[in-house]
């Protein structure tokens, strides 16, 4: 399965079929279409998954007492193949940089992504 965040939700779906194969880009694209893009329109302003938190030290206590309480949910993002985030661009203002606009908009949010 893929990790997907969009205006704060967090969704999780297959890449493969109940047969074992890899799902095509068109069915990809029509899962996202259908699945992703009418339940993500409006920003969830109190998002809650493991990719956003207020920072890296706090966050690594939150993922602890996630992974104590709801290792389900944990080893969800663990066995992701990956996390594609479809947020809109994040246009850069007058003189910055668009590396300076992204950590704005990211840390505005409240998303921090390890890489």
């Amino acid at each position: 399965h893929i990790f997907l965040t969009r205006n704060g939700h967090t969704f999780f779906f297959p890449v493969y079929d109940d047969s074992g194969n890899p799902l095509g880009v068109q069915q990809i694209v029509e899962l996202i279409r259908r699945e992703v893009l009418p339940k993500s329109n409006e920003r969830n302003n109190d998002p809650i998954n493991l990719v956003s938190a207020a920072g890296r030290d706090q966050w690594a206590d939150v993922y602890k007492r996630v992974e104590e309480t709801n290792s389900k949910y944990t080893e969800a993002y663990k066995d992701a193949l990956f996390i594609l985030c479809l947020d809109k661009t994040v246009e850069p203002k007058p003189g910055q940089d668009r590396e300076d606009a992204l950590m704005h908009q990211v840390n505005k949010h409240k998303l921090h992504f390890s890489v």
